[in-house]
């Protein structure tokens, strides 16, 4: 008893930390979905993105009964507690593929929708510089060369969005959040960038740690066809 009882201690809090990085995922995947199915509505904006990440991944912020006051504190931390945790990163189109694709089309006010209209990115009954989303069939089929000589596209396969969302996942647990945390020091992005450095690192190298939680970095990836014209101003940074 001596020896089994530790082991199964260790045994059973390991499983338990998987299971909740797992159910993490899980939710992480279809997020996804649903926030890229949010960029094809809306241009591609990341506001919208994010808006509606924040919404698909809230339960996991719901910790005691399902109901409205539950509900409503989670609606109410949910917009400092994403925004954090959460990079959006828009992969396709690129600056090249929108380069070779745009073209100046009138557009309708019924076809603008609001994180566009808003921010005076698109004018209705006026030329405005987007790539068209409408008619691909009767549109010219052949792949057009991108910039600097990386391939060729073609305009049905320039309205595929995909992005790559990432996103920190808080470890519970004693011992294997160490463990989780440290193996991510070596199985990183070559190029991990400041959302990494602060979700692994605890905001950067140098200094004291700005995030004292032990936290693990899921990331998937998600494709939709554009329902409205793709706008530069979605293009990623």
């Amino acid at each position: 008893m001596i020896l089994a009882i530790p082991l199964l201690l260790v045994l059973v809090i390991g499983c338990l930390e998987f299971a909740l990085i797992y159910r993490a995922k899980l939710l992480l995947n279809h997020a996804a979905t649903l926030t890229v199915r949010a960029g094809t509505l809306n241009h591609g904006c990341k506001s919208a993105m994010y808006d509606q990440f924040q919404l698909s991944m809230a339960p996991l912020l719901m910790r005691d009964e399902k109901n409205l006051a539950s509900y409503t504190d989670a609606s109410r931390i949910r917009k400092h507690f994403f925004p954090t945790y959460t990079f959006i990163e828009t992969l396709s189109p690129n600056r090249e593929t929108f380069n070779a694709h745009k073209q100046k089309i009138p557009l309708l006010p019924e076809q603008i929708k609001p994180c566009a209209k808003d921010k005076g990115l698109l004018t209705p009954y006026q030329l405005n510089l987007v790539i068209p989303h409408t008619h691909l069939s009767h549109r010219n089929s052949s792949a057009i060369p991108l910039a600097g000589g990386e391939g060729a596209i073609s305009i049905q396969d320039a309205n595929l969005l995909q992005i790559r969302v990432r996103y920190c996942h808080k470890l519970i647990t004693p011992f294997f959040a160490d463990a989780i945390e440290a193996l991510q020091w070596f199985e990183t992005d070559p190029d991990p960038g400041p959302f990494l450095d602060y979700c692994i690192r605890g905001n950067g190298t140098q200094g004291p740690p700005v995030v004292h939680e032990k936290l693990l970095v899921l990331s998937t990836t998600a494709t939709a066809r554009m329902q409205t014209p793709f706008i530069a101003n979605s293009l990623q940074n």
